[in-house]
């Protein structure tokens, strides 16, 4: 993919022109991700192939990390750089991670998906890329009203290309929640992406790891730590433990996990910046924030609305004794904050019924005909 990024920017107005003039198929469908074959754009996938949408339809998938996948009938799956020549052909066209910056023509219906209502600021609110072209598509992904003016911002779009629905992904955890059965208590911790930040365990140390593991033990709980893709955190560092993993993207990929259908059989999560948190406000349980570095996340990279932690439904803390106050309150049934999570769900979420990967589809025109 680097060299599909690296390509001088009047070859990428040479096949804006070829966009234009190829014809295009209404029986093709593109998914493309340079991320990895996971998040909403999987989701739209699953849901297309679990309804037999591949029997009327050519579904190409182009990936960063293309490998050979199970056989599905209609369905190919090719690299980024040999997805580009069938993006030309293909009416209908999903993505949340990358894109080719090709405008989409006339009868060509492309949905960015993105991944996640930006809680940090993203596309042209970032300073110094307010300038940068990022509307390569003809509709974008908008969760509720609150969030149009910034998604409007954050890419420079029309209201004309905001479309409101939930995410494709959090289908698989409505589903998985409500599939939960009552087993072992799972508390899942996911922390984002810190360039050029501490490292994202660090607001424990070593000694808090080995209480919180103990914690675990006492109360009948595991924890589960999954890393942001991007992270490059040494969990060397963080082993021993009985009832903490430390799993890094690769390891969920080796084990087939899909991290939504997970989402759905957690009990409490942990998070900071992650837009993840929106979508786990559909669930009605409890969140916890580690914020140790707020102000110069802040600062640095930048929020998109004033005040975060005033739209943090939950215990928000910055050193490693208040977070595992909270997780004890926690693993003893107490929840404080069941009122703001249902007042900031109605705001950020207006759809709570796992049918965001169908509304997706629909959006675009796809139908079956059979």
């Amino acid at each position: 993919m680097s060299l599909l990024r690296s390509a001088p920017r009047k070859l990428w107005s040479f096949l804006n022109v070829i966009n234009s003039i190829v014809p295009k198929s209404s029986k093709k469908i593109f998914i493309y991700s340079n991320l990895g074959f996971r998040d909403n754009v999987r989701a739209v996938y699953d849901y297309l192939i679990e309804n037999g949408y591949n029997e009327e339809y050519k579904i190409i998938c182009s990936l960063n990390d293309y490998k050979e996948q199970a056989a599905q009938k209609n369905v190919r799956f090719v690299s980024n750089i040999r997805g580009l020549f069938s993006f030309f052909t293909c009416r209908y066209a999903f993505y949340c991670f990358g894109k080719y910056p090709v405008k989409p023509r006339r009868g060509q219906a492309v949905f960015n998906l993105w991944h996640g209502m930006p809680l940090k600021r993203v596309g042209n609110m970032i300073s110094g890329f307010e300038k940068t072209d990022y509307n390569y598509f003809t509709y974008i992904l908008c969760t509720s009203e609150f969030f149009r003016g910034i998604m409007k911002n954050s890419f420079n779009c029309d209201d004309s290309q905001i479309v409101i629905c939930g995410q494709p992904r959090t289908d698989k955890m409505i589903r998985s929640a409500a599939n939960s059965g009552n087993g072992q208590k799972l508390l899942l911790w996911l922390p984002t992406f810190r360039e050029g930040f501490s490292d994202e365990l660090d607001i424990l140390t070593p000694e808090q790891f080995q209480r919180l593991d103990l914690m675990c033990a006492q109360y009948g709980w595991r924890v589960l730590v999954k890393l942001h893709p991007l992270s490059q955190a040494d969990i060397s560092q963080y082993s021993g433990f009985e009832n903490i993993k430390i799993m890094t993207q690769r390891q969920f990929e080796e084990e087939n996990t899909n991290l939504y259908t997970l989402l759905g059989s957690t009990d409490c999560l942990i998070t900071d910046y992650s837009s993840v948190y929106f979508d786990y406000l559909l669930l009605d349980r409890p969140i916890g924030f580690a914020v140790k570095d707020i102000e110069k996340y802040g600062s640095e990279r930048g929020f998109t609305f004033e005040n975060p932690s005033d739209y943090m439904p939950g215990e928000v803390f910055s050193d490693g004794e208040n977070m595992l106050e909270f997780v004890k309150s926690v693993f003893e049934g107490k929840d404080f904050f069941k009122e703001k999570r249902h007042e900031l769900n109605s705001l950020f979420n207006r759809y709570n019924d796992g049918e965001n990967c169908r509304r997706t589809v629909e959006t675009l025109g796809i139908r079956k005909q059979k």
